[in-house]
């Protein structure tokens, strides 16, 4: 129980900090400027949870933080990525595509244009000066001691910990799914707590098809047994042509849908052009103890893995 002179300290506390984020407090820049001052920054000892359908882009997402982490100059952080979906080979052909701003597609295949070819190899030389910066742990299968394990085992502690699924980490110990939800999440807050460190977390959360037009909210979570009481951030990856129902060959008129999909749709409706590369992406903060909820509106290049952020006009 918190009497209200708390609150309002605490809150006094938080629009101070807001000023000075990087600077005068432990918050750690995402390189988003409207995430930060949404979420005040990463903040060590608290856990986010970044939650959206299959191939939203979740891990194209992190991968923009953690390059931000490893390029700045003033406070680099080292971060220790967790990735039982994806290997560590393949996280490095995307981490290069992104930071040499080149195709997916060409960075797969065989580059024949030498131009695009001696980028990637400057800029592959320049990321050897921050490889000491980022490990990547890609072994299938992902336990609580495994990773705390490994996180003691390491010189120099992480300051930034990134998990890309949430799903894939098992709790041998668990006797049923809601009980091992929670007991993971109580896990995965002590490390962050035990380590002085955020840490970020994915999940993939699936939309029955009569739902077709509903937004993925926290109930979605609470179906995969995931509860928000040890989390602190929850934030929703939302692209729009996950939300459209138009069917062109058959010139079918869409459905009518629900309010709440009808008001998303309209925030999509930008009158400010986006480059034919890119396409629109919304991140919605639904859960968040250190602010309002509210939803930050980015352009991203999937082919390059790039987010950027964008002001829309009303």
């Amino acid at each position: 129980m918190q009497s209200l002179k708390q609150l309002l300290e605490k809150e006094m506390d938080h629009l101070i900090n807001l000023q000075h984020i990087d600077k005068d407090s432990n918050a750690i820049s995402s390189g988003f400027p409207n995430l930060d001052r949404a979420i005040n920054g990463f903040k060590p000892k608290h856990l986010y949870l970044l939650a959206s359908k299959p191939c939203t882009g979740k891990t194209a997402f992190l991968l923009n933080i953690m390059m931000h982490l490893l390029v700045n100059k003033t406070n680099q952080i080292k971060v220790l990525m967790v990735s039982p979906d994806i290997s560590g080979f393949e996280l490095v052909k995307r981490i290069i595509s992104l930071y040499s701003s080149t195709e997916m597609s060409k960075i797969f295949d065989q580059i024949t244009d030498p131009d695009v070819l001696e980028n990637i190899y400057v800029k592959m030389d320049e990321l050897k000066d921050l490889s000491n910066n980022l490990l990547i742990e890609d072994h299938p299968i992902c336990t609580i001691p495994g990773l705390r394990a490994q996180i003691e085992s390491m010189e120099q502690k992480p300051g930034f910990i990134m998990i890309d699924n949430l799903d894939r980490i098992t709790l041998p110990e668990a006797v049923d799914p809601v009980t091992g939800s929670i007991l993971l999440m109580e896990q995965l807050k002590q490390i962050a707590i035990d380590f002085s460190v955020p840490i970020l977390i994915t999940t993939e959360v699936n939309i029955d098809s009569g739902e077709e037009f509903q937004l993925p909210n926290v109930r979605h979570l609470r179906e995969k047994n995931i509860f928000v009481g040890e989390i602190d951030v929850v934030m929703f990856l939302l692209r729009p042509e996950y939300y459209t129902d138009v069917d062109n060959s058959d010139n079918v008129e869409p459905e009518d849908n629900d309010d709440e999909s009808d008001d998303f749709m309209k925030q999509f409706n930008s009158s400010e052009p986006i480059a034919s590369a890119f396409g629109e992406a919304h991140l919605r903060i639904v859960h968040n103890r250190f602010g309002a909820f509210e939803t930050i509106r980015m352009k991203c290049n999937m082919e390059k893995q790039l987010f950027e952020e964008v002001n829309f006009s009303d």
